[in-house]
């Protein structure tokens, strides 16, 4: 996958649950929300993209999210 597409998708989903009160709880949706509706291969590409070297253009939430549960998504 594009790696511009994956970071795109999935700043929109953290846009999404950073509204939430809780940081911590926002990070565990968002990673349930990764897990079931994206293709492993997208969730593949998305540890590759923020677990090491974080994306430049990858929302906070997104880069720590990956981080504390990259085993998680896999």
């Amino acid at each position: 996958m594009r790696a511009e597409y994956i970071i795109k998708q999935a700043n929109q989903i953290a846009s999404f649950f950073e509204s939430m009160p809780d940081q911590a709880q926002a990070d565990r949706d968002f990673v349930t929300h990764i897990r079931k509706f994206w293709d492993p291969r997208m969730r593949r590409d998305l540890l590759s993209l923020v677990a090491d070297a974080p994306a430049a253009d990858a929302h906070p939430m997104v880069i720590r999210a990956v981080r504390v549960y990259r085993g998680e998504i896999t």
